[in-house]
């Protein structure tokens, strides 16, 4: 006689099918991570979900030019409402991230040359922990070369492979240059000059003129000099990363970018309104790509266009300082090499 046939009820089915479904859910998020560099320009949050096959497929990549580097004195304060600039952006990406399933506390945040170089920068990152629930890591100089270096290469390294690469990463308070394999930075160095620089020094003008380009390319070559020296990069394929790297990648359409169309483009654009500005940096763009370069309002477009022939002039100061006529450009960063990082402890946490 076959067993009597044991019949569930609907509220068991029921029980069972939303415990599958969360537990489903809890593993969908744990494959998601998020990443937060905070710059002396912008600030900028990464999410990815790692897939079944275990690439990553980008989920958002969002920039808010926050400028938290903005009118810093002598004094070396970070100014109150650059604070307040900052602390708004990170509330709205914290809730993005959230929607995606990653809690504040497990965002990795990194921030550069502008908390590490003020007098309030650690006084700043201790209010955002403690009002966000973010808790920020200030890289050093060659913390910041690392991170930047294995973000940069990760588009162009292939597991195995004994290539030799060399970063560039330009942001609005420094630059730096590293050496290494695919596996490590070999080497780091940072220069304290950035694009803001740049900018509030050479640029006061709306329209820049041949001569105002030839000043600021003559006044950087004695005030930024390389971190190290070029010999060290030699036979070394040079990858630069950075808002600056992603902007002409999209806007030439390729991963090579040469020296004279760096010259080009910032002398078109030096020559227009900031106002006229605007269509020539959002010409040809996505709305994904429109928002990983914080270009997709009005404002955000504009204040890329006014800041931009900065970034392309000590681009190429640092170009003519390595002696190199081209640069490939990544579409990578430094938050892609944090998450990598996350990732890995994450899985070794369930080992």
């Amino acid at each position: 006689m076959p067993p009597p046939i044991r019949l569930l009820s609907l509220r068991h089915v029921a029980t069972t099918a939303t415990t599958a479904t969360i537990r489903s859910r809890q593993s969908e998020k744990s494959n998601v991570f998020a990443a937060i560099d905070m710059g002396s320009s912008s600030t900028k949050m990464l999410i990815v979900k790692q897939t079944a096959t275990g690439k990553w497929r980008t989920v958002l990549d969002v920039k808010e030019g926050t400028r938290l580097g903005k009118d810093i004195g002598a004094d070396r304060v970070l100014p109150k409402e650059n604070q307040e600039r900052a602390l708004t952006a990170l509330t709205q990406f914290i809730v993005q991230a959230q929607k995606h399933g990653v809690p504040a506390k497990e965002i990795g945040f990194i921030t550069t040359a502008v908390m590490r170089n003020t007098v309030n920068g650690a006084t700043f990152a201790a209010q955002i922990e403690k009002t966000l629930g973010l808790k920020p890591r200030i890289l050093t100089g060659r913390e910041e070369a690392q991170l930047g270096y294995l973000g940069a290469i990760r588009p162009f390294r292939h597991d195995g492979s004994p290539a030799r690469f060399a970063s560039l990463d330009l942001g609005g308070g420094s630059f730096q240059l590293a050496i290494g394999t695919e596996a490590h930075m070999q080497r780091g160095a940072s220069t304290q000059v950035g694009s803001n620089h740049v900018l509030e020094a050479y640029f006061p003008h709306e329209r820049i003129d041949a001569a105002g380009f030839k000043r600021a390319d003559e006044a950087l070559k004695k005030i930024a000099p390389m971190p190290m020296p070029a010999q060290a990069l030699a036979n070394r394929q040079l990858v630069a990363t950075g808002g600056i790297s992603k902007f002409l990648r999209t806007h030439f359409g390729k991963d090579e970018i040469s020296r004279a169309e760096i010259d080009g483009l910032r002398r078109k654009v030096g020559a227009l309104s900031y106002r006229q500005r605007v269509a020539v940096v959002t010409e040809g763009k996505s709305a994904t790509e429109k928002r990983a370069l914080g270009i997709d309002t009005p404002k955000g477009a504009k204040d890329y266009g006014i800041k931009l022939p900065a970034s392309a002039t000590l681009l190429l100061r640092i170009l003519d300082g390595l002696h190199v006529d081209k640069v490939r450009v990544s579409e990578t960063d430094a938050r892609h090499a944090l998450i990598e990082q996350r990732q890995a402890q994450a899985t070794r946490s369930q080992l």
